[in-house]
């Protein structure tokens, strides 16, 4: 099994989330990555699925940021 990274946002240092980065930049295996930092998506990830209740959905990053717009806006009107 692969090693695991859990969400630790707070003891990340600069420094530290640079490494992670370009480590995961130049890994040649499959990730999986759940995250809202969007910034750190497109860094990271070259293909982007979707999960919802219909299925498994490869999306464009495109489509990811339509996406999490419409969900800021309604989690802000609410």
């Amino acid at each position: 099994m692969e090693p695991c990274i859990e969400n630790c946002k707070d003891s990340i240092t600069p420094l530290s989330k640079l490494k992670i980065r370009n480590a995961l930049k130049s890994y040649k295996g499959g990730i999986v990555v759940a995250s809202h930092d969007r910034k750190f998506i497109s860094e990271v990830c070259d293909q982007l699925y979707l999960l919802d209740q219909s299925g498994l959905h490869l999306v464009t990053y495109e489509y990811l940021e339509q996406t999490m717009g419409k969900v800021q806006e309604m989690e802000t009107a609410s």
